[in-house]
């Protein structure tokens, strides 16, 4: 399959994102953002070695970020804001080494900002950080 970019945003989707997703070797941009989708973010999304946009937010996804996340070195913009995350959010999901924006805002996680985070000077180039909501503790 050679699907590059999936903009499905505003939609009125609904059930779960499909494993699938992951085993998109083009993949890039995924942005399914205001729709009805629940179930969870499937872990198989690490395996997509270009995803560099994902945009899940304003739906019903629920349970915890999936570590395997992390596999995704190309990624730099995720929004997972306003769905029912739970749980901790990845350490490795900071560490993203292209990671520009991070948007976390009204979901349940519950944690503290993970350490990486708030490295001053190191080598992340995150630059936007939303988490109003989150639950997350800095």
């Amino acid at each position: 399959p050679s699907l590059a970019y999936l903009q499905a945003h505003h939609n009125l989707l609904t059930g779960s994102l499909p494993t699938t997703l992951g085993s998109l070797q083009k993949l890039r941009l995924i942005d399914v953002s205001n729709n009805q989708i629940d179930g969870s973010i499937p872990s198989q999304l690490g395996g997509a070695p270009l995803l560099n946009y994902m945009d899940v937010s304003y739906n019903r996804i629920a349970q915890t970020v999936p570590a395997s996340l992390a596999n995704a070195t190309k990624l730099r913009h995720l929004n997972l804001a306003n769905n029912l995350l739970t749980g901790t959010l990845p350490t490795a999901i900071a560490s993203l080494p292209a990671l520009e924006h991070l948007d976390l805002r009204a979901n349940s996680f519950a944690a503290n900002v993970p350490t990486e985070m708030s490295a001053v000077g190191g080598e992340l180039r995150l630059t936007t950080v939303f988490m109003n909501s989150s639950g997350l503790n800095a």
